[in-house]
């Protein structure tokens, strides 16, 4: 693996979440406001349950912002911090428990940041004497490259597509229920509950930003800026799916 690429990953991925997590507290700040101005109880009770998450979220939120800009800068503590961090914020999300929520972004960015452990403080060269000559961040030979590129072509594609739905969607519909309804009539039965086209499309990209990631260091001008495009479009929506299960 690339160490270094996959530290700016996890970091600018751990920021990344961290600030929507605290946008979202905000907003329900804010929900909480306009609904204790109502007079429904039902509604009531569930601000009261929004306020509590919003409170608990924000300093655990704020928590992981600065883990992932800690771990950026490989200090010292920043593989503790940052396995600290993402530990309690997973606790958070169990509580209620969302099965589409973010919760597995954060698992993943915990696995990611311990498989990466024993390599984290490490300079190339110390890596690269450590795995031999027959180390996988040498350069890959082009036919690799463009075979890989076209993987990550492949793996985004899907998302591109759900957020085309999306957007004509949002075009058509009146209000956020006829919207959801127009956007779930272009899907198939199975990823019409709420999220689970989200969580795809969330797998999806991660797999492209592998791919597209790994082929950065091509010899070629042409294939980088490909790859450049692909990485860029993969993290945007990346970022998007996260924000919209929050």
């Amino acid at each position: 693996m690339n160490v270094r690429i996959w530290t700016r990953i996890i970091g600018i991925t751990t920021i990344a979440l961290g600030v929507l997590s605290l946008i979202t507290d905000f907003t329900l700040m804010i929900i909480t406001d306009f609904f204790n101005t109502m007079h429904q109880q039902d509604l009531k009770e569930f601000s009261q349950l929004g306020l509590i998450k919003a409170y608990l979220g924000i300093p655990i939120h704020i928590l992981l912002v600065i883990s992932g800009i800690y771990f950026l800068q490989k200090k010292s503590f920043s593989l503790s911090l940052m396995f600290t961090a993402l530990i309690i914020s997973m606790l958070s999300e169990l509580i209620p428990f969302n099965p589409f929520g973010p919760i597995y972004i954060h698992l993943a960015l915990f696995i990611g940041a311990y498989e990466i452990r024993n390599y984290y403080y490490l300079s190339a060269n110390d890596i690269q004497r450590m795995k031999g000559n027959n180390s996988i961040d040498l350069e890959l030979p082009e036919w690799r490259v463009v075979k890989m590129t076209l993987a990550s072509i492949a793996f985004v594609f899907i998302p591109v597509l759900l957020m085309i739905f999306w957007f004509n969607a949002s075009s058509i519909g009146e209000n956020h229920e006829d919207k959801m309804n127009l956007f779930n009539s272009f899907l198939p039965e199975v990823l019409t509950p709420h999220g689970r086209a989200s969580m795809l499309s969330i797998i999806l990209c991660l797999c492209s930003l592998f791919f597209s990631l790994r082929s950065l260091n091509s010899k070629k001008i042409t294939m980088r800026i490909v790859n450049l495009i692909l990485t860029t479009l993969a993290g945007v929506l990346l970022l998007m799916n996260i924000w919209s299960l929050m």
